[in-house]
C-alpha cells in the first residue's frame, strides 16, 4: 500500500531526527526554502516537543552571505560547531549555499559533524530518502565498509553492458553512499550508463569507453539525445572533466534508482561513477566540474570475490 503524503512526512521527520541524533545537539538552527516548509515545520515542532532549543528561518529568494544575524556565515559556523545546523534549500538559494556552506565536490566551509544539508534535493526525493530506517542504513554502511576494507581491485559489470575495473583508494561514507576516488590510471573498460543521467535513466544506455581513467569516445556523445549533449558539454568543460573521479555504492533502501541522480546514486543495489573534480575525496584530479552517472543492477567483484550480483548483495 502506497504511503500517504502525511505518512511520508512523519517518517521523513523521524529519519531526520535520527540523522541529527537523539537528543539532538542544541541549539538547532533550521534554514529552509519555501518548497520545504512542511518538513522544516514538522522538524521544528518535534524538536520543541523533545525539549530542544530550536529555531527556523525561511530562505526567501537569493539570500546574501550576510543575509541576517540568523543566517549569515557567523551564525552558521556557530550552529555547525556548537549545536546542530539543518539546511533544506531550494534552487534559488544555490549562490548563497555554495558561497556560505561550500559544496561536497569542492570542499565544505563549515564544520560537518553537526551539519545536515539536503544539497537542493527535490522535495519528493528528500522525503523518500529520509523515510529510511537510519539505524539500519548506518549498520549496513558499516558492514559494507568492512567488506571493502583492504580491497585492491574492483570489477563492475552490469546487464546493460558495463565492464569496468579500477583500483580504489580509501573508502569514504556519507548518508546515502559509500564511495572512493580510484587511482586515476587504473580505471579501464566500458561504462553503460543505464541508470540516472541527470534527471532520470536514458531510453538506451549511453556507452562510454574509458582508457587509463579518461573517457576516450567523447566525440561520439551529443548526437543521440539532450542528455547526451549535456554530458558531452560537462565532460568537455576543461582538461580534467572527462577523468573518472569517483565510484560509489548506494546504501539507502528507500531511494529510487530511476529518480534524478541525487536520489538515484543513494539507492541500495545501484552504483554510480563520477567524473571531474575529486581532490576533496583524496583523488588527484582537478576540474571545474563534477558530474555523476548511474548504473543499474551491478555485479561487484572485489579481488576475485563477488559481493553483489546484479544489484543483490551477498555479504
Amino acid at each position: 500500500m502506497a504511503r500517504t503524503s502525511a505518512q511520508l512526512l512523519i517518517e521523513a521527520t523521524r529519519g531526520l531526527l535520527a540523522r541529527l541524533g537523539q537528543p539532538a545537539r542544541g541549539p538547532v538552527l533550521i534554514l529552509y526554502g519555501e518548497a520545504k516548509h512542511e518538513l522544516a515545520t514538522a522538524l521544528h515542532v518535534s524538536l520543541t516537543l523533545q525539549g530542544a532549543q530550536a529555531e527556523r528561518h525561511m530562505l526567501a529568494g537569493q539570500p546574501s552571505r550576510a543575509f541576517d544575524s540568523a543566517t549569515g556565515a557567523p551564525a552558521l559556523h556557530r550552529a555547525a560547531a556548537e549545536g546542530s545546523l539543518v539546511i533544506l534549500a531550494d534552487p534559488p538559494q544555490v549562490p548563497w549555499l555554495f558561497d556560505t556552506v561550500g559544496r561536497p565536490d569542492r570542499g565544505l566551509l563549515l564544520p560537518t559533524e553537526h551539519l545536515y544539508c539536503d544539497w537542493l534535493m527535490p522535495y519528493k526525493s528528500l522525503l523518500r530518502i529520509l523515510s529510511a530506517d537510519y539505524g539500519e542504513v548506518r549498520a549496513w554502511r558499516a558492514r559494507l565498509l568492512e567488506a571493502l576494507r583492504g580491497a585492491t581491485r574492483l570489477h563492475i559489470a552490469t546487464p546493460g553492458g558495463t565492464d569496468l575495473t579500477l583500483a580504489p583508494r580509501r573508502w569514504l561514507a556519507e548518508d546515502g553512499e559509500v564511495f572512493t576516488a580510484p587511482h586515476e590510471a587504473s580505471i579501464e573498460g566500458t561504462l553503460a550508463v543505464d541508470g540516472a543521467l541527470y534527471d532520470g535513466p536514458p531510453a538506451r544506455p549511453t556507452m562510454l569507453r574509458v582508457v587509463e581513467g579518461r573517457v576516450a569516445n567523447l566525440k561520439a556523445l551529443g548526437r543521440g539525445s539532450v542528455r547526451q549533449r549535456m554530458l558531452h558539454n560537462d565532460l568537455a568543460r576543461d582538461a580534467g572533466a572527462a577523468q573518472v573521479a569517483e565510484f560509489g555504492l548506494g546504501i539507502n533502501p528507500a531511494a529510487r534508482p530511476d529518480a534524478q541522480i541525487m536520489e538515484a546514486e543513494m539507492a541500495l543495489g545501484a552504483c554510480h561513477v563520477g567524473f571531474g573534480h575529486n581532490l576533496p575525496y583524496g583523488g588527484a584530479n582537478a576540474s571545474e566540474t563534477h558530474v555523476d552517472v548511474g548504473l543499474l543492477r551491478p555485479t561487484l567483484t572485489i579481488d576475485g570475490r563477488a559481493i553483489c550480483r546484479e544489484g543483490t548483495y551477498v555479504l
